[in-house]
């Protein structure tokens, strides 16, 4: 069984992965790290952890970066809705508190069991870039960091920057250049993988309160992208969650890439291929066909 630790901006795609994550019997998620991104703090860290107790999980949730590393932090308009959550009626809960600060947990984490952890992160790389710093051997430590973030074919904030990339570009350029061993989910795969209407009618249908968040949450995302984008919605961050379940649903080449930092510049944030090969998977063809069962089977399980 893989032991995760996933530091998510948790909004409606965030809370897809997360769910696939807690209804698998194949991962175990070990902690939760809360930061900015879809929204600001006071808002992913409360989605974080309401997504937890509503689905029954066990899992600790910590408070993580409230930032980027030096610019003002970019929010992801009213895709998510207004709370980032389509507005979820999740019940009251008595004891909804993190547990404390991320940075420290993940770094802690990762170096008392070296080799053994995954992280997945689906968010800006914030808390991923500052536990690098801070901690050199943390990068020897994990078991493999999977990503989504970044883009070869154009971006989704800019003509050349994706969101997360965007958002925290020094972390991501950080991260990309650390050597540590990475999968990256770029919206080049990510957008292969889409949520259609018979999906979501489809789930719609199923017993229990993980269907029930779902159909809610996603209704709203689909109302969302196929009127302003019109596209139908992406599983952008479930996708590094179905890498860890299924492999063999995605291919891709290994590469060296760097972000670009330059804030004058019009290409500010966009992920760079060096042209080398390099420390980073980056995924580039997604067998759909593979995704959705697994959503149906996490969804059940969490029954």
């Amino acid at each position: 069984m893989k032991r995760l630790v996933m530091d998510v901006d948790t909004g409606l795609d965030d809370m897809v992965a997360e769910l696939i994550a807690f209804g698998s019997k194949e991962v175990q998620v070990d902690g939760i790290v809360a930061t900015y991104g879809n929204k600001l703090i006071e808002h992913t860290l409360p989605n974080t952890l309401n997504v937890v107790r509503y689905l029954g999980r066990d899992v600790p949730v910590y408070e993580g970066s409230h930032r980027p590393l030096k610019r003002e932090p970019v929010v992801g308009g009213n895709i998510h809705g207004a709370d980032g959550m389509a507005c979820f009626p999740f019940p009251h809960y008595q004891d909804n508190t993190s547990k404390g600060d991320g940075i420290a947990f993940l770094k802690q984490h990762v170096l008392e069991h070296p080799g053994q952890i995954t992280v997945v992160a689906t968010g800006p790389l914030t808390d991923i870039a500052r536990v690098m710093q801070e901690e050199p051997a943390w990068k020897d430590s994990v078991g493999e960091l999977v990503v989504m973030g970044g883009s070869l074919a154009g971006g989704n904030v800019t003509p050349y920057a994706e969101f997360n990339s965007f958002d925290d570009p020094e972390a991501a350029d950080y991260v990309f250049r650390s050597g540590v061993r990475t999968i990256l989910m770029p919206l080049d795969v990510t957008t292969q993988v889409t949520l259609g209407r018979q999906e979501l009618d489809k789930l719609k249908t199923f017993g229990g309160k993980a269907a029930k968040l779902f159909g809610h949450c996603m209704e709203t995302y689909y109302q969302s992208c196929t009127s302003v984008v019109r596209e139908c919605p992406a599983m952008h961050d479930p996708c590094c969650i179905a890498y860890l379940l299924d492999p063999l649903m995605f291919s891709g080449s290994w590469k060296s890439l760097c972000c670009v930092t330059d804030r004058k510049s019009e290409r500010y944030g966009e992920t760079v291929d060096t042209g080398k090969e390099g420390n980073t998977l980056v995924m580039l063809h997604a067998d759909q066909s593979r995704f959705w069962p697994l959503v149906e089977q996490a969804v059940r399980n969490l029954a």
